[in-house]
């Protein structure tokens, strides 16, 4: 019988909360690849690499849930109710068309709004 760690037990079966997911797509990542002195959060001093993403429904991807109710949202829930929302869309059902622009190392790459 293989042993299991105890990561592995606490989130065997289950899905990860939304804060799990947002740690390892940033410094978790980078805490991975032994790089958390350098990228992964926005702290001072570390490279600025993000992404600025639009889960509005004028973001041109249809398969965005709930996109249709934006107006619904900007009434029925606060600021921080509103991003948890956003983040949950843009990490389960976002995509390249979501991404309006990418930074590396603080300079602009890419995104569908930046001009190639």
């Amino acid at each position: 019988m293989q042993a299991t760690s105890s990561t592995t037990s606490k989130y065997e079966g289950r899905q990860l909360p939304l804060e799990t997911l947002l740690h390892l797509a940033t410094l978790g990542g980078a805490q991975v690849c032994n790089l958390e002195d350098r990228i992964g959060s926005f702290a001072r001093g570390k490279a600025f690499d993000a992404l600025l993403v639009s889960v509005r429904g004028d973001a041109g991807n249809p398969g965005l849930w709930g996109a249709d109710l934006d107006e619904e949202l900007d009434v029925k829930y606060g600021e921080k109710e509103q991003l948890r929302v956003w983040l949950d869309r843009f990490f389960f059902t976002g995509d390249y068309r979501n991404i309006k622009k990418v930074y590396v190392q603080g300079r602009l790459i890419g995104g569908t709004e930046c001009s190639r």
